[in-house]
This record gives structure tokens, sequence and C-alpha cells, in this order.
């Protein structure tokens, strides 16, 4: 990231939960990060993202390791795809 002129504390800040495989702290979390309003988030896993999904669809919600079938996701996909670039 430095290499690319990205700075965390100066041009980009990394705010972390972990929810610790509890939903109430996860929706705890994902209401402190909508409060933050992040430009946006990065989740891993589908309990996160569905708790992200419940609280905000303004934020752009970059999401890895996600099952849509079993886990309710909201379908992500028939938006257009989120692609994450950093540009200054």
């Amino acid at each position: 990231m430095n290499a690319l002129g990205w700075v965390e504390g100066k041009n980009f800040r990394v705010e972390m939960r972990w929810g610790r495989g509890d939903r109430d702290l996860l929706q705890s979390h994902a209401q402190e990060l909508v409060r933050i309003a992040p430009e946006v988030i990065l989740t891993n896993g589908t309990p996160s993202t569905v708790a992200l999904q419940r609280e905000t669809s303004k934020i752009p919600i970059v999401f890895a390791q996600v099952t849509f079938a079993l886990q309710g996701v909201k379908p992500l996909l028939q938006r257009s795809m989120v692609h994450l670039l950093l540009q200054k």
C-alpha cells in the first residue's frame, strides 16, 4: 500500500471487529461501523456480511468467503458488481 501512496492513518485507516461467533455482537459491530461512515467496508464470512446488510444499503460492502444459498445473503450480485478501487 505504501508503494502506491497509501499511508495508514493519513489517507486510509483500518478498523477491525471480531464477532467471536456471537450474532448480537456482530450486529453491534455492524451498527458501530456504519456510524463511522466509511467509504467502503470489507467483510469476511456470511454472518458479518449479513449483519452489515441489515444496517446499510448506502455503504459498499466488499465481501469474501460468503455462502449465498445457505445463509440468506441478499442477492448482492443482482446489482452491479462492487470493485474496490483506490485512487488518489
